[in-house]
């Protein structure tokens, strides 16, 4: 960010259809402001379609946006049309990702439900996608201002303008609290507009205490449009106790744009009453806490895993944290509170390429918490990440073997390709359609072992978990995973 508040030039990002040309940006901009107030809101999570295939895009707190074979519930806007509902506004949610709705669709609904504001979620890879379901709303429906959110155009917001007279708002980081304010008619702080061909974008404020959001509107899903890869129960949801890392170093993650290399946490009675409310209302099994590093702060996580198991609640969860942030006590701890899976970010086999990208961990620590963690009684879930600066087709064609060495009970193999709108790869970068063959070749030597499908058989009984492992191993098998 520019602390002085000068103007400065920053190159666009490529977009297709966008005109060449270079857009001012004014950071932490003095130019609030007003406008009318929005009676009547539009939330959409759009379905995203590339190359005639539907993708699912995710982009939340944890600075997340990837494609994705299989949909969680999207809590961001579960958030929002509490926070909007809870200002006695009115809101609709159009979960067009979910529900499978075309361009088309979205533009009957938007064009019947007639908004004043419309709020998207974009990512870098569905930008282009979305500016055109943007444009085909526009050409339908009585005006309404467009918003759109997401890592990448809080990064760039100059990129959401490009395309002129699009898009009207761009919500930065955070969406709640923006689109609050501006459904209000308040431009004040997180929000980016253009004005006299200078993109303003206002003060960054994280929002604190997270207390103040209200519980997620949940109501609004169908618990069997979501599932998530590695379940063990249905139907399955998300909750958020924390939102930030307090590493937040790793030059491949882009969560600083949200929190600020900060992390902010729920008060555990706000997460206890959240969880009540999910299994006893709501009916829900299985839960994955979303937090970014779940286990940050020992002393709360010890307390929340005990007041769990006094909550005496039937209902099994997973998390993920760091290597370092775990030990025997507090795995058990996590276990007897209901933790049956653990999700760490190992990224790769080489101490060299995690000390070039300050993952701040090492390979020792992998396997110790990796045993801790199975000792404990808890399934390991490895994340990998193909392509990492300083990576080597050596270490990459070992990655599978590393994974089954630490004892992953589950793995992922991501392919890395944040640099694509910046000056290009690091030097040392693996060409792309090669990286893409060395994480599909991971995939198969991990999966296709007898271990891991006598593991997964026991959890294909129940239909919906099966359908989305089924769809998760075609997509793997056919097209590029991106992270």
């Amino acid at each position: 960010m520019n602390d002085d508040n000068e103007s400065t030039t920053l190159t666009r990002a490529r977009v297709d259809a966008a005109p060449a040309g270079r857009l001012s940006v004014v950071w932490d901009s003095k130019a609030v402001g007003e406008v009318a107030p929005s009676r009547r809101v539009l939330l959409v999570n759009p379905l995203v379609f590339k190359n005639g295939k539907a993708h699912h895009f995710l982009t939340d707190w944890t600075g997340s946006e990837y494609p994705s074979s299989v949909l969680p519930a999207p809590m961001e806007f579960l958030y929002l049309h509490a926070v909007l509902s809870r200002a006695g506004i009115n809101v609709e949610f159009l979960d067009a990702s979910a529900r499978r709705l075309t361009q088309r669709r979205v533009v009957e609904f938007a064009n019947s439900y007639a908004p004043d504001l419309i709020v998207w979620a974009t990512t870098g890879s569905s930008l282009c996608e979305v500016m055109e379901m943007v444009a085909a709303v526009r050409a339908r429906t009585p005006p309404a201002r467009e918003a759109v959110f997401g890592p990448s155009a809080t990064l760039h917001p100059e990129t959401a303008f490009a395309p002129a007279g699009l898009i009207d708002f761009v919500l930065l980081g955070e969406p709640e609290k923006p689109a609050l304010d501006l459904a209000q008619g308040k431009l004040v702080e997180n929000l980016a507009y253009v004005a006299n061909g200078v993109v303003h974008c206002l003060p960054r404020r994280l929002l604190e205490p997270l207390d103040w959001l209200p519980r997620p509107a949940r109501q609004l899903l169908n618990p069997h449009d979501y599932v998530a890869p590695f379940s063990r129960d249905y139907p399955f949801t998300v909750v958020v106790t924390s939102r930030g890392c307090p590493y937040a170093k790793c030059a491949f993650c882009p969560q600083f744009v949200w929190a600020d290399r900060r992390v902010r946490g729920h008060s555990i009675e706000y997460v206890l009453a959240e969880i009540e409310e999910v299994v006893r209302r709501d009916g829900y099994r299985e839960v994955f806490f979303r937090d970014q590093t779940f286990a940050y702060d020992r002393a709360r996580t010890l307390a929340l895993c005990d007041a769990m198991q006094r909550q005496g609640l039937r209902i099994t969860w997973r998390a993920s944290t760091r290597v370092g942030d775990v030990d025997a006590e507090l795995l058990a701890a996590m276990r007897r509170g209901g933790c049956r899976q653990i999700s760490y970010g190992f990224e790769s086999s080489a101490q060299n390429v995690l000390d070039r990208n300050c993952k701040g961990s090492t390979i020792e620590q992998a396997f110790r918490a990796a045993a801790l963690t199975r000792a404990a009684g808890i399934e390991v879930v490895g994340n990998f990440v193909i392509g990492l600066p300083a990576d080597t087709r050596e270490n990459l064609r070992r990655i599978a073997r590393h994974a089954i060495r630490l004892g992953c009970d589950f793995a992922q193999f991501m392919t890395l390709q944040t640099w694509s709108d910046r000056a290009g790869p690091p030097i040392d970068a693996l060409p792309f359609d090669e990286l893409a063959r060395l994480s599909a070749r991971a995939y198969r030597r991990f999966y296709l072992r007898p271990a891991v499908i006598r593991r997964i058989l026991p959890r294909l009984a129940r239909p919906r978990i099966l359908w989305a492992t089924l769809r998760s191993a075609y997509r793997i098998i056919t097209e590029r995973q991106i992270y």
